[in-house]
């Protein structure tokens, strides 16, 4: 214990006598001489410094490489474009695999970027989206709105939107959506009042598929007959009243089921749901003199394969029941993958 206090004293003592000697240069003596040897500050110009752009870029490139779906980025990814922009901007050919900017160096950079290493799960993911077909189908299908955006009913973007009717060929876009409602749905954080705290909800109950019909006009967001056109409607189509296995809304093509062994939209529910909103349609007074165009939500797992969907996984490379699929593509033609 006492050897310890000499110690710690001994080291105090030298600390009191650097600083008294610092400070009294810096007050007393010439400045240069408190700065000569360079204690402390920036020693020089980094890297960055000297390629500001290039830093740029290097974040730019770490942001896209991220946003993809593959998780193909490592560090040395970065490392080898920032060496590949070094030689481009100062037009060097290599000529030995000497990285300007060492793996390790740019680990640190990731840091700073904001960019974490962390485990790859709980969060959304989609597959297929950045295929040549897919992007090209994509754009094809944006570039056909964009000629004919005078033909639909659109808001404007102001602060506050307004509507605006078309002006050539009005046509009412109508879109086919499917979603899944849980009983009991709980989030990740709440307000809570610590007197007043409600009970937890450990459970997240029965589930229910909703089908529904949205459309993009005034009378919208779904579409439904008035009484009285519901009952000219049934004039012509007195089976609309019929019992069947699926519920609809009233007065309305939208439908619910709840979820649970086998129940799911197969095609069939599908085009029962459709014959119905083509029979109802005719006796929308609003929509008189209107051309229609439909989005439908193309799921092939509405089918009437004889395996059921909830025979495979959600995520590739996990349980899968058969070998090959047999399906029929877009050309209506069968097709064995």
């Amino acid at each position: 214990m006492e050897r310890r206090r000499l110690f710690f004293n001994i080291n105090w003592w030298y600390y009191y006598k650097t600083c008294h000697k610092w400070t009294n240069i810096s007050v007393n003596k010439d400045f240069d001489e408190f700065t000569i040897d360079e204690r402390g500050g920036k020693r020089g110009d980094s890297f960055w410094d000297c390629y500001p752009d290039s830093e740029l870029e290097a974040k730019q490139f770490v942001y896209q490489e991220c946003s993809k779906t593959e998780a193909a980025f490592t560090v040395e990814t970065l490392a080898r474009f920032v060496d590949q922009r070094f030689d481009e901007l100062n037009n060097l050919k290599k000529i030995d695999q000497q990285l300007v900017r060492s793996v390790e160096s740019c680990r640190l950079d990731l840091r700073r970027f904001g960019v974490k290493f962390t485990a790859n799960s709980s969060r959304s993911y989609f597959l297929g989206h950045e295929r040549e077909d897919v992007v090209k189908h994509r754009q094809e299908f944006v570039k056909y709105f964009i000629e004919r955006e005078q033909h639909f009913y659109t808001i404007t973007n102001d602060a506050v939107p307004q509507g605006r009717i078309p002006t050539t060929a009005q046509t009412i876009l109508l879109y086919h959506d499917e979603s899944t409602y849980k009983c009991g749905e709980i989030t990740a954080k709440r307000w809570i009042m610590p007197d007043n705290a409600p009970f937890y909800n450990k459970g997240r109950g029965r589930s229910i598929m909703c089908s529904d019909l949205l459309v993009m006009h005034p009378s919208g967001p779904f579409f439904s007959l008035t009484e009285k056109e519901y009952s000219e409607a049934l004039k012509t189509y007195p089976n609309l009243n019929d019992d069947c296995d699926i519920n609809y809304e009233k007065n309305s093509a939208s439908t619910a089921i709840a979820l649970g062994g086998d129940n799911y939209f197969n095609n069939q529910s599908i085009l029962n749901q459709f014959k119905r909103l083509f029979q109802l349609l005719p006796f929308k007074k609003e929509y008189k003199s209107h051309n229609f165009l439909y989005l439908v939500e193309n799921s092939r797992t509405h089918t009437a394969a004889e395996i059921h969907l909830n025979d495979f996984r959600m995520r590739p490379g996990t349980r899968c029941p058969v070998d090959k699929i047999e399906y029929i593509d877009e050309n209506n033609k069968k097709k064995l993958s």
